[in-house]
C-alpha cells in the first residue's frame, strides 16, 4: 500500500494513495453528508451534498481519489452554504409525510445543514403515484428524492425490476415490467428517504393480536439467527452485538405466549439436507444440489432459472420447517389445536413474507407460518411500547425449541448452511465426528467461494455465493460443483433486507463475526448432537412419511 501526505483542514494526514476521499474523511470522523454514496455502489454524483474544497475547488468528495499534496477543507463557510442550498433542492422534491422524513437519512442530513422547511415545492412529485410488487414492497414516489439507489441495488442484484421511465422534468423511478421482483429488500436497506417500505398488513395484524383481550390465539414467535446479532443496533447497541436473551424478553414483554429459535430448525435442516446431499451424490443424481434456506434466491431461481428447479433440495427452509414442527409436535405436546396457535416469524428478510404466503407452505391446510415481522420492524413495535433492549437483562428461549447448536447459529451468515451440512454430510459417510472444520476460506465475505472438501467418499467441489449479482459467476461451469449454497443478500441473512440500516461490508463483517463466534464458543458444534433433535426424531419424526411432511417439499 502506497501513502501520501495531505492537508486536511489545516493538518497534515497520511493516507492510502488512490482512496476515495470522502470514504477515508468519514474514517477520520469527519462528518460528510451524502444521500447518494453507498460504499456498495460505484460513486455517481447524484445528490451533490458531499462537497468539499480540493486545492480551492469546490468538488464532490465521492468523486475524487487522494493524491500526494492534496489541501483538503471540509468546513468553509462557502462548502457549508451550497450543502444547505442543495439539500434544500432536495427536500423540494420531497413530499411524503414530514414525520417520517424526520426518521430517515435525509431528515438527518437536513436537521445538520441547518435547511429550512422547503418539503413538498414538487407539483410532479404529488402526482405520481406509488406502485409495489405483490404488496411486499411499495414505492411511494412521493418520497422519493431521485438518487436512484433502488436502480442501482436492484441492478446488483442482478434483477433489475425498476428503471427509470420518461425523461426531464417527468423522469420517474418506475416497475421494469419485463422483470419480475424477488423481495430481497436491498432497494430498501439503500434508500435514503423512506421511499421504499414494507406492506404493514402482517404488522398491524401481528400488533391487533398482541393486544387482543378474547379469543386470542397463542401466540408463538420464532427468532432467525441473524436477527440476534443485529436488533441491538436499532438500540444504539455496538454492531454485532448479541442480544438473543434480551430480545426474548422484550418478545414476551409485547405480549407473545413462547419464543422459539429457528436455529434449532436449522439443525433439523442440516440434517435432512445432508442426508439427501448423500443420497444424490451416491445415486450420482440431480448434481449440484443448491440450498434452499433463502426465499429471495429460491423466488429468483423460479423466475429467471426454472429449469434448475430439480437441483434445488426438497428440504423446507428452517422458517417453514419450524412453524410446521410447532403446529404438529409441540401443539400436540401442548394439547393445543394448530387452529389456536399463530406463528409470528422475527426474520431478517423481507422474502420471508413472500415464503410464508405459498400455498404450498401449510401443514393439514393450516399455514405453518402466519405472519413474518422483520428485524426493523420488530425494533418498531418495541419502541413503539417504550421497550429498550438496554435496559432488559434478558430471559433464554422457550424449551424444547430453543436449544440449537452452533452449527444452527451459522445460517445467519454467508458460509454458514455450507459448514453446517458438511459436518454433518461427514458424519453420516463415517459415523463419526470429523475434525472440526471451521472453513475460514467460505466465511470471507467475498461474494463468490469456492472449495473442495475431502469426504471418505470423495472430494468434493463447493461453492458459496452471497449477493444475487454473483450467481451469474457459476451458470457456465454447474458441472464442476458437488453442492452451491447461495444467499439473496451480500453476507448471507445478516445483510438481509428486513435488517436495521445503515449496512455496509464493515457492519456485515461485524455481524457475521458474532455468530461465528457463537458456534466457536458453543459446547455442541455439530448439528445431529443436539439433544433436542434426537428426541425430535425418537418421539416423533419415527419414520420417512412423517419426516418427509415436516421436513420436506417433495
Amino acid at each position: 500500500m502506497e501513502t501520501v501526505t495531505m492537508t486536511v483542514n489545516g493538518k497534515s494526514v497520511t493516507a492510502e494513495k488512490g482512496q476515495q476521499l470522502l470514504a477515508f474523511l468519514r474514517g477520520q470522523d469527519i462528518h460528510i453528508p451524502a444521500l447518494c454514496y453507498h460504499s456498495d455502489f460505484k460513486a455517481e454524483e447524484n445528490c451533490r451534498l458531499c462537497l468539499v474544497e480540493v486545492n480551492g475547488k469546490v468538488v464532490t468528495s465521492c468523486s475524487v481519489r487522494i493524491k500526494e499534496g492534496m489541501i483538503v477543507q471540509t468546513d468553509t463557510e462557502e462548502i457549508k452554504e451550497l450543502r444547505r442550498v442543495n439539500t434544500e433542492l432536495l427536500l423540494a422534491n420531497y413530499c411524503g409525510d414530514k414525520n417520517i422524513l424526520e426518521k430517515t437519512l435525509l431528515g438527518e442530513i437536513a436537521r445538520k445543514a441547518g435547511a429550512s422547511d422547503k418539503t413538498g415545492f414538487s407539483s410532479r412529485k404529488k402526482t405520481q403515484e406509488p406502485f409495489n410488487f405483490e404488496n411486499i414492497v411499495t414505492y411511494d414516489l412521493t418520497k422519493c428524492i431521485d438518487c436512484r439507489n433502488c436502480i442501482k441495488a436492484c441492478q446488483s442484484q442482478s434483477v433489475c425490476a425498476v428503471t427509470v421511465k420518461d425523461y426531464g422534468y417527468n423522469e420517474h423511478i418506475a416497475k421494469q415490467t419485463n422483470r419480475s421482483c424477488v423481495y430481497c429488500g436491498q432497494c430498501l436497506t439503500h434508500c435514503p428517504s423512506g421511499a421504499i417500505s414494507i406492506n404493514t398488513a402482517m404488522y398491524d395484524e401481528v400488533k391487533s393480536l398482541l393486544v387482543k383481550k378474547q379469543d386470542k390465539p397463542v401466540m408463538v414467535a420464532q427468532v432467525a439467527p441473524a436477527v440476534r446479532a443485529a436488533i441491538g443496533e436499532a438500540f444504539g447497541l455496538p454492531y454485532g452485538t448479541i442480544a438473543t436473551e434480551q430480545l426474548t424478553e422484550s418478545l414476551k414483554k409485547l405480549g407473545f405466549d413462547f419464543v422459539f429459535d429457528t436455529s434449532v430448525a436449522a439443525d433439523l435442516k442440516t440434517i435432512e439436507e445432508a442426508k439427501e446431499l448423500v443420497e444424490r451424490l451416491q445415486k450420482k443424481k440431480d448434481i449440484p444440489m443448491f440450498t434452499s434456506c433463502c426465499p429471495g434466491w429460491v423466488r429468483y431461481m423460479q423466475v429467471y432459472f426454472p429449469k434448475l428447479l430439480p437441483l434445488l433440495t426438497t428440504v423446507y427452509s428452517p422458517q417453514i420447517m419450524m412453524g410446521g414442527l410447532i403446529k404438529t409436535y409441540w401443539a400436540k405436546n401442548k394439547g393445543i389445536p394448530k387452529e389456536n396457535i399463530h406463528v409470528v416469524s422475527i426474520m431478517p428478510c423481507v422474502a420471508k413474507k413472500w415464503e410464508a404466503q405459498q400455498p404450498h407452505n401449510t401443514i393439514d391446510g393450516v399455514k405453518r407460518v402466519d405472519t413474518v415481522i422483520t428485524t426493523a420492524e420488530i425494533a418498531q413495535m418495541m419502541k413503539e411500547k417504550g421497550i429498550d433492549i438496554n435496559s432488559l437483562k434478558g430471559i433464554p428461549m422457550d424449551s424444547p425449541l430453543g436449544k440449537p447448536t452452533g452449527a444452527g447459529v451459522l445460517f445467519g451468515a454467508s458460509g454458514g448452511v455450507m459448514i453446517a451440512a458438511l459436518r454433518s454430510a461427514v458424519f453420516l459417510l463415517t459415523g463419526k465426528n470429523p475434525e472440526l472444520a471451521d472453513f475460514e476460506e467460505i466465511k470471507k465475505l467475498d461474494g463468490y467461494k469456492t472449495m473442495v472438501v475431502n469426504t471418505p467418499l470423495r472430494p468434493l467441489s463447493v461453492a458459496v455465493i452471497d449477493g444475487l449479482g454473483n450467481v451469474g459467476k457459476i451458470m457456465t461451469s454447474l458441472s464442476e460443483f458437488d453442492y452451491i449454497e447461495i444467499m439473496a443478500c451480500r453476507g448471507g441473512c445478516i445483510g438481509g433486507g428486513g435488517q436495521p440500516v445503515p449496512v455496509n461490508d464493515e457492519i456485515r463483517k461485524k455481524r457475521a463475526q458474532s455468530l461465528f463466534q457463537i458456534d466457536t464458543n458453543s459446547s455442541i458444534r455439530f448439528a445431529h448432537d443436539n439433544p433436542d433433535i434426537k428426541t425430535l426424531y425418537k418421539e416423533f419424526l419415527t419414520d420417512e412419511k412423517i419426516i418427509h411432511s415436516i421436513c420436506h417439499n417433495k
